[in-house]
């Protein structure tokens, strides 16, 4: 592992084996391959002693390897890694299998679990693009594959759902009281899905208020939710 790989790591070590402690003491995975991953990645991290202790640690035979969805693949790279002593890998293959997992276990195992929160995407899919852009400084080939992909799904920042972070409790009410501002801006001529990838050179300075507009306030007309609330202090919105 390269020294900056290393810092990287150590940074997010901690609020990741947090995130993945907290999916496990769930209990409610609506699939075994879901709690599989959160184990291997504790594994990974050389904590498996928040998994289980010595030989009560368990590791399923290989399954089926689906293109469906990515979590597949994650598993299986994550436990050849975990046993690579015991396959034959040239140096090249094994650096490869670090460097997917590195990104698995910092970055996409998080945008994983998190997906499901509707009202959570557009602050979840925002704070991943931020991190996919900063893990360039890590391994620019894996970050530049993992964005161009990500690009091609930017649904929930657009004017329309942008808006679902209102209901929030991921953003802060100082975020949401800009947000609240922008719904009187303009709404942009074009009416977009999706945001056009070519019009953002960078998502770190973006804050969620700055993909909200007029347009932002059919999402209340659409589910026929009241919007008497935005007159209150966001501060308030919960009580």
């Amino acid at each position: 592992m390269t020294d900056s790989e290393k810092v990287w790591l150590e940074h997010n070590r901690r609020a990741v084996v947090k995130f993945l402690c907290a999916q496990l003491s769930r209990g409610d995975q609506p699939r075994q391959d879901y709690l599989e991953f959160i184990k291997l990645s504790l594994v990974a991290l050389d904590e498996a002693s928040r998994v289980g202790d010595g030989d009560d640690i368990h590791f399923s035979p290989p399954g089926a390897c689906h293109h469906a969805t990515w979590i597949a693949k994650d598993i299986y790279c994550l436990k050849i890694l975990l046993f690579r002593e015991q396959f034959k890998m040239n140096a090249k293959e094994l650096q490869a299998f670090r460097r997917i997992c590195l990104f698995t276990i910092t970055l996409y195992v998080k945008a994983w679990f998190t997906a499901p929160v509707t009202c959570d995407v557009p602050y979840s899919d925002l704070c991943m693009l931020r991190s996919m852009e900063s893990f360039r400084s890590i391994d620019i080939r894996v970050a530049e594959v993992a964005l161009h992909k990500m690009k091609a799904h930017l649904w929930y920042i657009s004017e329309d759902l942008a808006g679902l972070s209102l209901f929030s409790d991921k953003v802060l009410a100082d975020e949401k009281k800009q947000m609240v501002s922008a719904l009187c801006k303009p709404q942009n001529k074009a009416h977009l899905r999706r945001i056009d990838p070519k019009t953002m050179k960078t998502f770190q300075e973006q804050t969620l208020s700055a993909f909200v507009t007029q347009r932002s306030m059919h999402l209340f007309t659409t589910l026929e939710v009241s919007q008497n609330f935005l007159a209150s202090d966001a501060e308030m919105w919960n009580s």
